[in-house]
């Protein structure tokens, strides 16, 4: 698989990320198909894995830290995220340095990793990450984390360029979702690495999507329905892309992302083995300029 360099950092990232959250994290999903996953995703040439210490009521670091034994660690990029925290009574935030600090010595341990090859901000507001960033900046001088990060949203990304602290920032980009295109031009610009989350759009443009097989096809569309009904209300718009001859929907939304020059990684996520050798295999081909322009042409 090509490799791309995140930023200023040097190291070689592949241009397509694992994500190790959601329903991969899950319980009801057995272990044996999530480390199964995880191998063959590092065979393909994988070399970026994502998860967070929060994700999946906090089993998605542990089952990735027993899936990456005997994997050749030194070769690869685990990103975990801090400052999002299970409890009782759900999930809160404490980016404190006391908190930061916790989170990461318990991801070492989740992970069997020492240092955390990247430690990233789990969508801090904007004075959260202001707060921040100076303990995140002593915990990689300390050595404890080799790379840092942030995962924002649009209205937090420009504070992330602002810090210009990181080695990297994780964002969102894709068909449905272009508004922070210039912003990655000019990450790319500064040396930061870009991470995309949700290249796919939760392929809620495809014909697809809302076709149930199995349990994790309900899961999927319920998080849908009840996060990303502002998506769903745009899906006529993108039908063209599921009538292009030569491609489905979800290789042009795909290669729409790695299209972008700024763009360092995209990460996906998927339960299926079948999507994952797809999503490897749309590496090799091209969307023609057109269905690019068409996409670029729609707001």
């Amino acid at each position: 698989m090509k490799t791309r360099q995140l930023g200023n950092s040097g190291f070689p990232i592949s241009e397509l990320g694992f994500g190790c959250g959601g329903f991969w994290g899950e319980n009801v999903f057995p272990e044996r198909k999530a480390i199964e996953l995880v191998r063959q995703a590092a065979t393909a040439g994988i070399n970026f894995f994502d998860t967070g210490s929060s994700y999946s009521h906090g089993n998605a670091e542990v089952r990735l830290g027993r899936a990456l034994q005997g994997l050749g660690r030194e070769q690869l990029l685990v990103g975990t995220k801090a400052g999002t925290h299970l409890s009782a009574r759900g999930l809160y935030k404490d980016f404190s340095p006391e908190a930061l600090e916790r989170s990461a010595r318990r991801s070492m341990r989740n992970l069997g990793l020492d240092p955390l090859p990247l430690l990233q901000l789990h969508s801090p507001s904007c004075d959260q990450m202001r707060q921040a960033i100076d303990h995140l900046v002593k915990l990689k001088q300390r050595g404890m984390v080799r790379y840092i990060g942030v995962s924002v949203g649009n209205a937090t990304a420009q504070t992330a360029l602002e810090l210009s602290a990181f080695d990297c920032v994780m964002l969102t980009y894709n068909v449905m979702e272009k508004e922070l295109s210039e912003t990655i031009n000019v990450m790319a610009r500064k040396g930061i690495g870009v991470l995309v989350k949700s290249p796919m759009a939760h392929t809620v443009f495809s014909n697809k999507r809302f076709q149930i097989r199995r349990l994790s096809d309900l899961w999927y569309v319920a998080r849908i329905l009840k996060n990303y009904r502002k998506m769903l209300k745009q899906r006529a718009q993108y039908r063209f892309m599921n009538e292009t001859a030569g491609f489905s929907a979800s290789e042009i939304a795909l290669k729409y992302v790695l299209n972008h020059p700024g763009v360092g990684c995209a990460v996906i996520g998927t339960t299926r083995p079948e999507h994952l050798q797809e999503n490897v295999a749309t590496l090799d081909k091209t969307v023609p300029a057109d269905v690019i322009r068409k996409i670029d042409g729609v707001v």
